[in-house]
């Protein structure tokens, strides 16, 4: 009866360290899910600017972060998880996402970061980088002087 006992026990025990395992895997895929989540971006640049789209549906300006740091543009922020479903809901289907994110672009050509300016309207984030004259190519004559 002890032999009995005890293996009762011990696929009880098992039971729950497999059930364990599996929440701790779930709430795992959850945040490698929120945190994969990154914001589709378009960049283009005419004679006068660099521009760069970001869309992000759901975000709140409160929400983002923007940083110009010689040739390297930040956008970080946060998009929140939709509150529109009832409490308990079971979901058939979840595509959206959300979540932390960071990207971060080169921009190749030079620009004004003092004058760059940004708008967020209708899920849209337009950033526009004025560009400066780029004098890396030019040639001048470069006087020497004797010591």
């Amino acid at each position: 009866m002890a032999k009995r006992y005890t293996t009762l026990m011990l696929a009880s025990r098992l039971q729950r360290e497999i059930d364990q395992l599996f929440h701790e895997i779930g709430h795992a895929a959850e945040a490698l899910e929120a945190a994969s989540w990154q914001p589709a971006i378009d960049v283009f640049e005419s004679e006068a600017s660099v521009c760069v789209l970001v869309e992000l549906p759901g975000v709140a300006a409160a929400d983002l972060e923007l940083s110009v740091e010689g040739n390297l543009l930040t956008v970080r922020g946060r998009k929140h998880p939709p509150q529109t479903h009832p409490p308990r809901a079971r979901f058939q289907c979840v595509e959206t996402g959300h979540g932390g994110f960071e990207r971060q672009l080169r921009i190749e050509a030079p620009v004004n970061s003092h004058q760059a300016h940004a708008e967020l309207r209708d899920g849209l984030l337009t950033v526009v980088l004025p560009r400066v004259p780029d004098r890396r190519r030019e040639s001048r004559p470069l006087p020497i002087h004797e010591g």
